[in-house]
């Protein structure tokens, strides 16, 4: 499962949705720098490596 989702013209740095099928616990896991919930099934956070 993609832990992450991202539009076409993403660069490296910029935020991505992390999927409602993912929950915060293992948001929190797999996004150790944390994100930001905007409401209960949109969350973005910051990709700032390939190793995700």
């Amino acid at each position: 499962m993609r832990a992450n989702n991202t539009p076409a013209n993403w660069e490296l740095g910029d935020d991505v949705i992390i999927p409602d099928s993912i929950s915060n616990e293992e948001a929190s896991r797999k996004f150790p720098q944390g994100f930001k919930n905007v409401t209960t099934y949109l969350r973005y956070t910051s990709i700032l490596s390939n190793n995700y």
